[in-house]
């Protein structure tokens, strides 16, 4: 059975982009803010418009290397949530090779596109190919130091999914485990990611036939979304 949709964790990377905030080329970088925006807001096919508009501002324009990087991240992302696997695994990819070229390892944004890439593998069902990706971004973020931050967290979902998937459930549930504590520690308990962690745990001790604590990751998660208006519908789409 396939992983919710909601759990692998495609995270954008923009420390690299606002470097290069000046006048020139303005209107393809708002382009690029507002499509990553309406990525955010789960706006895909808006977001796919705008980013693609925004990249060929940026390829008329000359933009560097880095930057067309940065839009290729976040325009395979949007790909990738609308289906279009065949271009998230080549726009993920650009951005991925850039990296590797352009960044001193380890580097956060190279990590990042790692983490992507290992998702866009998960979806294609390539999953040993997905593991060692997702394996390397962990490392990555070891090496960096960096293991409490949100984007760690995504790693360890798309980590989640692809154990899922291949039926070592209790390597799933332990990745799940570390994202949900990185959520409970930077966010809010009506949060989203939070919610969504704890359905997503609640299913995994489900198919690792652990019925009790299913039911008590279920309850948790029901007693926190009736604190968020969306919260029940959260928790029924995790599951």
């Amino acid at each position: 059975m396939r992983m919710p949709r909601c759990l692998p964790g495609l995270v954008l990377g923009l420390s690299v982009f606002a470097l290069f905030a000046d006048e020139t080329g303005s209107k393809w970088r708002s382009m690029f803010q507002t499509g990553n925006a309406c990525y955010e807001r789960e706006d895909y096919t808006r977001s796919v418009q705008l980013l693609e508009a925004a990249l060929n501002g940026a390829t008329e324009q000359n933009a560097s290397e880095l930057e067309l990087a940065q839009i290729w991240n976040v325009l395979g992302a949007a790909y990738e949530a609308t289906g279009k696997l065949q271009e998230a695994t080549e726009f993920i990819g650009r951005a991925t090779a850039v990296r590797r070229k352009l960044l001193p390892e380890p580097h956060r944004d190279l990590a990042i596109s790692l983490s992507n890439e290992a998702s866009v593998l998960w979806a294609l069902h390539k999953l040993k190919e997905a593991e060692a990706v997702a394996i390397e971004a962990q490392h990555m973020w070891s090496r960096l130091g960096d293991t409490s931050n949100l984007d760690y967290a995504a790693t360890l979902n798309n980590l989640a999914a692809i154990y899922r998937d291949e039926a070592r459930y209790q390597d799933s549930i332990a990745a799940l485990e570390q994202a949900r504590q990185i959520y409970a520690r930077l966010l809010g308990p009506t949060d989203p990611k939070l919610i969504k962690a704890i359905g997503n745990l609640a299913t995994a001790w489900k198919d690792a036939g652990n019925y009790q604590k299913a039911e008590e990751f279920f309850a948790q998660g029901i007693n926190l979304s009736l604190l968020a208006d969306d919260g029940p519908a959260r928790i029924r789409h995790a599951l």
